[in-house]
């Protein structure tokens, strides 16, 4: 056995050759001092190979830690990303709804803006009568105060009572008029 620990020893580490001159003592000797130094030699390399199992067991744990980390950051990424899209996809929603609430708007808008000229032309008409009918009143006032006779009252009147005749009709003819827009102003108010 010691020969065989004295093969594997390298180079460096060799122990020393003695004479073969030496006594048995020195042999003794040798041999003790041999088998000291295999002895040491496996200490050491049991040590060694314990260092590099813990340097291998720690690199392992930080690989892992490393990997898990990794793991992580890849999922933070991974959720942000479906948050920004979905941040992206209601925004366009919203972008949109608020696009056809203005097209709405503008519709009405328009509506509302040709109800008010395609009653222009009636208010006017309106406002003809109604100055027609005060102009007919005062006309028939000063004849009664000239004439002062009971024939005045009476045309009055009846000139009154035509003016009045005249307006609603044409408050009839909006009425009607509106009736027909009307379901159409709802509708676009509506909507």
């Amino acid at each position: 056995m010691a020969g065989r620990g004295r093969d594997n020893v390298s180079q460096p580490h060799a122990l020393p050759h003695y004479n073969e001159e030496c006594d048995d003592d020195d042999d003794e000797f040798t041999n003790k001092v041999e088998v000291f130094d295999i002895t040491k030699l496996r200490k050491l390399v049991k040590i060694k190979r314990k260092r590099a199992n813990a340097a291998y067991a720690e690199l392992e744990k930080e690989r892992a830690a490393s990997a898990t980390t990794a793991d992580e950051a890849m999922a933070m990424i991974s959720r942000l990303q479906n948050e920004m899209s979905m941040i992206e996809m209601e925004s366009n929603w919203y972008r949109n709804l608020a696009e056809k609430k203005q097209l709405r708007d503008q519709e009405v808008i328009r509506s509302l803006k040709w109800l008010l000229l395609s009653h222009s032309p009636e208010k006017c008409l309106l406002e003809d009568q109604l100055r027609l009918c005060r102009k007919k009143s005062k006309h028939f006032v000063k004849n009664d105060e000239k004439d002062g006779d009971r024939e005045g009252l009476s045309s009055l009147n009846l000139g009154i009572e035509d003016a009045i005749e005249d307006v609603f009709f044409i408050a009839h003819y909006i009425i009607d008029r509106k009736k027909t827009l009307h379901p159409r102003i709802n509708y676009l108010v509506r909507v």
